[in-house]
């Protein structure tokens, strides 16, 4: 019974809620993702500038922030390699990660 409410609900909330305009998320996903952004990279902070946009968007289409921003935090922990990686043992060059 509980899977035929939820389904049924979803069924509902589906066919009142407005679509999504895929012309203006397809503008947004490649401007995030093109040169201007560098992919949201963290490697040179483009990770806040994506951010920062990310955020005056909502704010200019009237999203209601949960918190006094659009922000939330989070940690993660990387290992980059920016620039072309080499290490060799007697002459023979090793493979990254393995």
């Amino acid at each position: 019974m509980n899977r035929f409410v939820t389904i049924a609900l979803l069924l509902f909330l589906g066919s009142t809620v407005n679509a999504q305009d895929s012309i203006y998320a397809r503008k947004l996903i490649n401007k995030l993702a093109g040169a201007e952004y560098k992919g949201r990279g963290y490697e040179y902070n483009y990770q806040h500038k994506a951010a920062n946009f990310i955020a005056a968007e909502l704010q200019k289409k009237g999203a209601v922030s949960f918190t006094e921003s659009y922000f939330q935090e989070f940690s993660i922990k990387v290992n980059t390699f920016p620039k072309k990686v080499g290490a060799w043992i007697d002459g023979k060059e090793l493979q990254i990660g393995v």
